[in-house]
């Protein structure tokens, strides 16, 4: 099924791990939480170093930090969405018992699924460099709003302005075949 989605060996080999079903779960849950389980996103994680540089007097995340994630961006976004959709319906009831498992919610898998895409898609996108601010080694949102933000949000907005908007342009597509193909 799997190869019918992806031929990417890097997708591909996420999706062929073991225990896909709660990783999943696990993910979508977190989507709205105040922690997303990055750990299961190591295999995509992109090579290279977070960068920043000095723009106008402001210290912003740098265009190739944001171009160390769009190799999987392009696969994400060339992924055709109702052939997405049919394997999520087909690995749907895996999915709703490693959610139910997993969740401390009484939503359902389907239920939290489209409000982390909504979630995702309502994220904010701007157009010039992120401002940021360094504290204790790490960087921070320097506007407020942004980093107000759920962790998957703020995960959309580091793979930078373009990367985001192609992401979020599948998720809608995806979400508009949730939508053509109601569960069975």
């Amino acid at each position: 099924m799997i190869g019918r989605i992806t031929s990417s060996p890097l997708l591909a080999g996420w999706l062929g791990t073991n225990n896909l079903a709660r990783q999943i779960a696990a993910l979508v849950g977190g989507a709205d939480e105040s922690q997303v389980p990055l750990r299961l996103l190591a295999p995509l994680r992109p090579g290279g170093a977070f960068a920043v540089e000095r723009r106008g007097g402001r210290t912003v995340v740098s265009d190739a930090t944001f171009s160390r994630a769009t190799p999987l961006v392009d696969v994400i976004a060339g992924l055709d969405a109702a052939a997405v959709t049919r394997a999520y319906r087909t690995l749907s009831p895996r999915l709703e018992d490693a959610y139910a498992e997993l969740s401390d919610d009484d939503r359902t898998f389907d239920v939290a699924l489209r409000e982390a895409l909504d979630q995702l898609m309502a994220t904010p996108i701007g157009d010039g460099g992120i401002e940021v601010v360094g504290r204790g080694g790490m960087y921070f949102f320097a506007d407020p709003k942004l980093e107000g933000l759920t962790p998957a949000q703020k995960l959309l907005l580091r793979t930078g302005p373009a990367n985001a908007r192609k992401l979020q342009s599948q998720l809608r597509a995806v979400r508009a075949e949730l939508d053509r193909q109601p569960p069975s």
